[in-house]
């Protein structure tokens, strides 16, 4: 496996972030050589590792979806390990790689070893698809998106109190008629240095889907783009970059209070 470029010096760090799922993705050029028996075939050489597997409808991108008119489109798979919190996303145009929190016990791995894994494991599928001659893998889109669960209880206990966990989001109270919103929602993008994308903010209400009972506000940080390369061995540097402005757009986006009082900011 190749080094992997990644500095976390200097960079904030919390004890209990409230980080519930990870995801470290390329999107490439459609690999037309790609059949359903290579997924299979794929699986054989990490089996051992991701020894489940389903199947999803795959993912398309709106601005491209003309292209698959005249193209059956192949389904989309999901190799997953044995405690269920890792899962690769496989299709002709896609690698996804994701750490998933399934129990509140569960320990966030950090970003660096899950970086090194999702590297570990897309550079096999770069070998399996040089090997069996499938063309080359040019990527035209990196992702790096952090979701982050905040219970309620945790900090707030209504959608009006959102300005508890958020600086620049706010619900004033003194209102006439109105009561506090059952929904708030709030989307910021910025855009990364160098070219290399935007980074969004979406923080949204919901409740966790194994517990209906639990309400919570989901806080997702997913940069997009794309720098310095159409190579695997090129993107070291665009998710450094990402990762850095995730770590520190959450750091500037939320509050002190919760920060320290919650996820134990170091």
């Amino acid at each position: 496996m190749s080094n992997i470029n990644i500095n976390l010096d200097g960079l904030p760090d919390y004890n209990s972030p409230p980080i519930s799922e990870v995801v470290c993705g390329i999107s490439f050029e459609p690999l037309v050589e790609q059949k359903i028996p290579h997924y299979g075939l794929f699986w054989n050489t990490i089996r051992e590792d991701f020894p489940n597997c389903e199947h999803a409808p795959p993912l398309i991108d709106t601005d491209k979806e003309s292209q698959l008119t005249n193209e059956i489109p192949l389904p989309r798979v999901w190799l997953i390990n044995k405690s269920n919190n890792l899962l690769i996303q496989l299709q002709n145009n896609r690698f996804i790689y994701n750490w998933r929190r399934l129990k509140s016990d569960d320990n966030y791995p950090r970003f660096k070893e899950i970086y090194a894994s999702f590297k570990q494991y897309l550079e096999k599928y770069e070998q399996f698809v040089l090997e069996n001659d499938l063309g080359d893998i040019k990527i035209n889109g990196c992702e790096l998106s952090y979701v982050n669960h905040i219970k309620k209880g945790e900090g707030w206990e209504n959608s009006g109190q959102v300005g508890k966990i958020m600086k620049d989001v706010s619900w004033v109270s003194a209102r006439e008629f109105l009561p506090s919103p059952d929904l708030f929602e709030a989307r910021l993008v910025f855009d990364l240095p160098d070219n290399y994308g935007s980074l969004t903010s979406f923080l949204r209400k919901a409740r966790l889907k194994r517990d209906q009972e639990q309400q919570i506000y989901i806080l997702e940080l997913s940069a997009k783009g794309l720098g310095g390369g159409n190579k695997i061995g090129d993107i070291d540097p665009w998710f450094d970059v990402s990762h850095k402005w995730i770590v520190n757009g959450f750091t500037d986006l939320t509050q002190e209070d919760i920060q320290n009082e919650l996820w134990g900011r170091k």
